[in-house]
């Protein structure tokens, strides 16, 4: 939903009338045969996470995709934070810059919540999602990208240094309660240095702690 003044004071209803009655909406429409491409939307990245490998869940639990087509199927409100931009070569005739936003995305849980959630958080607490193991801005060796607009303000790399820590405890977490696709054997045996600190955590005693602590020291 657009964050202009008049976004802002038109319920959804109205909003969605005078998109979809605009001039340039229909004129659009128009020239691609009366259907949206791709193209026309805006590519979001949730910074600091990424996509998990596929899992398989007992049926009683919640499935992989489930948590997110829910909040899309009740389209739920969200507030984005551009942080940079990720341009991507694409394939295509016309070989241009395929961008999608970096941002960290905040959603309002349903009820009577009066307070933003961060969705990259939510999705690795519970188990939805994995952290970036590059940083904010994932790094993908298999496909030429390049990152720009981004802030190179030492404040804010401190800032999303103690964010990446953050989503990191989340994780671990998940990690412990094997919840999402820390419930799948096969995804706990690719992080073996996770789940065996998971272990460590839920059965260690006093003394196998203190060793630890001492050989560190």
């Amino acid at each position: 939903r657009h964050l202009s003044p008049v976004g802002r004071l038109l319920n959804r209803t109205a909003f969605e009338f005078a998109m979809k009655h605009s001039p340039r909406n229909k004129l659009l429409l128009e020239e691609k045969g009366g259907l949206f491409h791709e193209s026309d939307l805006l590519k979001v990245e949730i910074a600091g996470i990424k996509t998990p490998p596929h899992y398989n869940c007992p049926n009683h639990m919640e499935q992989e995709g489930e948590w997110l087509r829910r909040l899309a199927e009740n389209r739920t409100y969200v507030s984005c934070q551009l942080l940079s931009r990720r341009t991507t070569m694409t394939n295509n005739d016309n070989n241009m810059n395929d961008s999608a936003a970096i941002c960290h995305i905040q959603y309002r849980p349903p009820g009577l919540s009066l307070f933003r959630t961060d969705l990259a958080e939510s999705l690795v607490r519970f188990g939805r999602a994995s952290v970036s193991s590059s940083g904010m801005h994932i790094q993908d060796a298999t496909i030429s990208t390049k990152t720009v607009d981004g802030s190179t303000n030492i404040d804010t790399i401190r800032s999303d240094a103690s964010y990446m820590d953050k989503l990191s405890k989340a994780e671990f977490e998940a990690v412990k309660k094997m919840v999402g696709m820390w419930s799948d054997e096969f995804v706990r045996m690719e992080r073996p240095d996770l789940v065996e600190e998971a272990k460590f955590e839920a059965t260690a005693g006093v003394l196998q702690r203190l060793w630890r602590w001492l050989r560190k020291n």
